[in-house]
């Protein structure tokens, strides 16, 4: 037997014909108390079933209790969460009177009542999530093509000042973003062949954002004071290590093209640290 805490109840319930369905520990379950109401009888003989058959209502699911204070005194009062599979059981107990049968009834549509709003709530939720998504993908690449553009200027600009391979800081600078904020290993670009931003969720997209934002900023300064393109490089990176320190990277999770419906760490579920390549083409579209 499990007791159960308040603090597990989830607030969202369905009401149908005065039968609240609540989702305890993400399980719809209703009340032995309402089932015993709406019996017309009292929840002690309600709760005796409940005990008598412990064994055979635990092989339709993990039974959970409470303990509530009711009348003036506070006398406590032990109740259970019913799944659909445990109340029609209970019920199955009890004589098949007309009350019993209309109960039955009335489960049902609650317990069917309360999966059509959570299929409900899911799909917007994921429409928004979607949406959100692809607002952030497009943000994204604005700050992406003024970050390239950038790095355009520096490469012309360490050029002019006697660097022998100028061009490697364009992918330089985008590989020690990339390994920083999401974890990835040094031959992350050969391991798969997908661009890493389809499989960044929406606050990783944001963040990202930010980053090359500040550090377009940071090299744009650089190059304006008329600085050591090296020393520019290294502010560069003592500036995304300091970022990324704030923004706290998250491992990235393999996700369908366009869909990025990951956590971003944020949940506590384990994450698995999937190798991305780091590159995108520099012409922009993207």
């Amino acid at each position: 037997l499990m007791p159960l805490h308040r603090n597990d109840t989830v607030t969202e319930a369905a009401t149908v014909d005065e039968i609240e369905i609540s989702l305890i520990d993400q399980e719809p379950r209703v009340d032995s108390r309402l089932i015993a109401k709406r019996m017309g009888v009292d929840h002690r003989s309600t709760f005796r079933l409940v005990t008598k058959f412990k064994a055979d209502l635990e092989e339709l699911g993990l039974l959970r209790f409470e303990i509530a204070k009711v009348g003036v005194m506070g006398r406590p009062e032990k109740f259970a969460h019913l799944n659909e599979d445990q109340s029609v059981f209970l019920l199955t107990l009890t004589r098949n009177t007309p009350e019993a049968v209309n109960l039955k009834l009335d489960l049902t549509k609650a317990f069917k009542r309360f999966r059509d709003i959570a299929r409900h709530q899911l799909r917007q939720a994921e429409k928004r999530a979607a949406l959100d998504w692809q607002q952030a993908r497009q943000d994204g690449k604005a700050t992406r093509r003024e970050l390239a553009a950038v790095l355009a200027d520096f490469v012309a600009y360490a050029r002019g000042r006697g660097c022998r391979h100028p061009e490697s800081y364009f992918v330089n600078v985008t590989r020690m973003v990339y390994r920083t904020f999401f974890q990835l290993a040094p031959d992350a670009e050969q391991r798969l062949s997908h661009t890493i931003r389809d499989h960044l969720d929406e606050r990783q997209l944001r963040d990202l954002a930010s980053v090359e934002e500040r550090l377009a900023l940071e090299i744009d300064d650089g190059m304006a004071r008329g600085m050591d393109h090296k020393a520019i490089f290294a502010e560069a990176k003592a500036l995304v290590v300091e970022l990324a320190r704030i923004f706290r990277p998250a491992p990235v999770l393999p996700a369908a093209t366009g869909a990025g419906l990951t956590t971003g760490g944020k949940s506590g579920r384990r994450r698995t640290v999937v190798q991305l390549p780091l590159l995108e083409p520099r012409a922009g579209n993207r």
